[in-house]
């Protein structure tokens, strides 16, 4: 199973749905599913944002 990240679905970045860098459509937006791979060929932030639930536990 592919790790997957929750990313904003506006912007797709894992900093603006932790709330620590709002993009301009945060306040319609929703999350969605981003596979490491992906997020990374799109090259939109650090990977320090991107954070797993079971990183938390």
């Amino acid at each position: 199973m592919k790790a997957t990240i929750t990313v904003c679905s506006a912007c797709l970045r894992a900093s603006c749905w932790h709330g620590e860098f709002y993009c301009d459509e945060y306040k319609e937006a929703g999350t969605v599913e981003k596979s490491i791979e992906d997020l990374r060929a799109l090259d939109l932030e650090h990977e320090s944002y991107w954070t797993r639930e079971e990183d938390n536990e």
